[in-house]
């Protein structure tokens, strides 16, 4: 509350990781930049619709903002910060409080989270980041603002995740005709 302000749209917040059983794992998620402001969130998300950004329980949500992306589109995966992550920069302001606040369990079933390598996971990440940048490119044009549906390519995040699912299994990568020298054109 003491960081709410007019024409805030999200806050988000650092989450301390644990196992499955609870026990602290040792390290903070997700990694703020001292220099994060609202603008430069609303940049990079316009840019590469990608930014230092928590999963759903790492972020409070404002009614405001909820009511301009609700009711949610039929077929959306369950992940819905998939949609409002890329969506809130370009709807209003996204507050962070660099110190966490939560608890964020990483363990076998997350749907995006690893503790070990699992190349399904990546194609199903990289599949979600594409459809979470055209959702948020059709909620900005419905309010008269235009990005690329298609600026998820230039996400360093996504290009890391093409290039492993490029090289370790290339018949599940999600991406029709991608390639290496499409990933490093892209950065």
């Amino acid at each position: 509350v003491k960081v709410m302000r007019p024409g805030w749209s999200m806050i988000q917040f650092r989450m301390r990781v644990i196992d499955g059983l609870g026990n602290p794992a040792g390290r903070f998620f997700p990694t703020y930049r001292g220099d994060t402001t609202p603008e430069k969130i609303r940049s990079w998300a316009a840019v590469a619709a990608s930014y230092p950004a928590a999963p759903t329980s790492g972020n409070v949500l404002a009614r405001s903002f909820l009511d301009r992306i609700f009711p949610l589109e039929d077929g959306m995966d369950s992940a819905i910060d998939t949609y409002f992550t890329p969506t809130a920069p370009i709807l209003g302001d996204v507050l962070t409080v660099d110190k966490p606040l939560v608890n964020y369990r990483v363990h076998a079933n997350n749907s995006s989270a690893q503790s070990t390598l699992d190349v399904t996971k990546i194609a199903h990440d990289l599949r979600r980041h594409i459809a979470g940048s055209r959702y948020s490119a059709r909620i900005a044009s419905a309010n008269g603002i235009e990005i690329a549906p298609n600026r998820w390519r230039y996400a360093f995040y996504n290009m890391g995740m093409r290039l492993a699912s490029l090289r370790l299994a290339p018949a599940q990568h999600p991406i029709q005709n991608d390639t290496r020298t499409d990933c490093v054109r892209d950065t």
